[in-house]
């Protein structure tokens, strides 16, 4: 697992509801992980699990410091240089109607 950055995406709210979206923003970016190892069955459970409000995407995200999940304090800074490193990986992004978006 690996902190990343997905650029040129959004994280927005989504009206009465108690999670957010990503969606495309030129510019802007969203913080988040890449997650590795996932099966074909574990992206399957994903898929149900989003269900149609969001789709599967193919990204490249930039990587940062992995982390050590044998331990609890993972959640530190970040070191960035300038000697980006970018992969493939999947994002959900938003796939339903922006009017349930709060932009």
């Amino acid at each position: 697992m690996y902190k990343a950055r997905l650029p040129d995406h959004k994280q927005v709210a989504v009206r009465n509801a108690s999670y957010s979206a990503v969606i495309p923003q030129q510019g802007d970016y969203v913080d988040g992980l890449l997650v590795v190892g996932l099966s074909e069955q574990d992206l399957r459970h994903m898929d149900y699990f989003e269900g149609y409000e969001f789709a599967s995407v193919p990204v490249k995200v930039q990587l940062f410091d992995p982390i050590d999940t044998r331990h609890s304090d993972h959640h530190g800074g970040r070191s960035e240089t300038s000697n980006a490193t970018f992969k493939a990986g999947l994002c959900y992004i938003w796939n339903d109607s922006y009017d349930r978006l709060e932009l």
